[in-house]
C-alpha cells in the first residue's frame, strides 16, 4: 500500500457470497503500527475524506466496494493492509505512481505456505525488489535463500520485521537487500517462521526507452501450495509487444 507522495492506492472488494459479509481492513505501517491514512469512496463521494486505519463495512451479495487513499499533504506512507470478513469477500489492490501513471496491481494473499519463492532479473534495464509483510502479532526473522537461474545457492540472509510490521525494498539495495542478486536473474526463497505467517510480493521496474522513467509491475510470489501445472490468461507478441515467461521447479 502507497499513499501521498505522489502514490495513491485503490482497493477493490468484493462480495463472492449469496448473503450480505462484513469485511474489515485493517493497515500497517513498517513498524506495525496503525497509521492515520485520508480514504475517500469513489462509489460515495459525498462522503468526502474520512481519516482512519481501520475500516469496518458491510457488502451484500456480488456488491463490491472500493477504498482511495493517497491526495493529500501528508507524510508519504507504504505499509500494508490486512483482509479480514466473515463471508466469501476477496479483492485486489492498484498503486499508482500519479506523476507518471504507472500503475500496478496487488493481489490478495490467502495461501499459507512453508515458503515463498521470488523470480528475479536484474540484467539490464530490468530491476527487481520486493514488499514483505508479517502478519503475525510477534516480531519476526525471515529466512532467504538466494539461487542463481541454475538453481545453485549464491547467497543466504535473513530479514527482520517488527509484529504486524512491512518492508520493501529493491533487491540490490546495500542496506536491506541481498548484493549478489546484482546482474543476474534466479530466485529467492523466503521462508515462513514457525508458528508465523508472511505475504511477499516482487516489484519490478523496466526502464522506458528514451525516458527517465520506469514502468512498474508486480511478480506473483510462487509457493508449492495447490495443483500442478495451470493457465496463463494472456500474452502478447508484436507489433511492439513482448512476453517473457518464467518456470521455476
Amino acid at each position: 500500500i502507497a499513499s501521498a507522495g505522489g502514490w495513491d492506492t485503490s482497493l477493490t472488494l468484493v462480495n463472492l457470497g449469496t448473503s450480505q459479509g462484513e469485511a474489515r481492513l485493517n493497515f500497517f505501517s513498517d513498524s506495525g503500527s496503525a497509521p492515520w491514512l485520508p480514504f475517500t469512496f469513489p462509489q460515495h463521494a459525498e462522503q468526502g475524506t474520512t481519516l482512519g486505519g481501520t475500516f469496518d463495512e458491510p457488502l451484500a451479495a456480488n456488491a463490491s466496494l472500493i477504498f482511495d487513499t493517497g491526495p493529500g499533504s501528508q507524510t508519504p506512507f507504504a505499509g500494508s493492509a490486512q483482509l479480514l470478513t466473515s463471508g466469501d469477500i476477496n479483492g485486489f489492490a492498484v498503486f499508482t505512481y500519479m506523476p507518471s501513471g504507472q500503475a500496478a496491481t496487488v493481489p490478495l494473499e490467502n495461501r499459507s505456505a512453508s515458503s515463498y519463492l521470488l523470480a528475479f532479473d536484474n540484467t539490464g534495464q530490468v530491476a527487481t525488489g520486493l514488499a514483505i509483510a508479517n502478519l503475525a502479532a510477534s516480531a519476526a526473522d525471515i529466512h532467504v535463500v538466494v539461487r542463481n537461474d541454475a538453481g545453485a545457492q549464491i547467497a543466504t540472509g535473513s530479514i527482520h520485521l517488527a509484529a504486524e510490521g512491512h518492508n520493501s525494498f529493491m533487491l540490490t539495495d546495500g542496506t536491506n537487500g541481498f548484493p549478489a542478486t546484482a546482474g543476474v536473474r534466479g530466485t529467492v526463497e523466503f521462508d515462513t517462521p514457525s508458528g508465523g505467517r508472511i505475504s511477499v510480493l516482487g516489484l519490478r521496474a523496466n526502464m522506458i526507452p528514451n525516458s527517465s522513467d520506469f514502468a512498474i509491475t508486480t511478480l506473483p510470489l510462487l509457493a508449492q501450495v495447490g495443483k500442478t501445472g495451470g493457465a496463463m490468461a494472456h500474452f502478447a507478441s508484436a507489433g511492439g509487444w513482448q512476453t517473457t515467461f518464467t518456470l521455476v521447479n
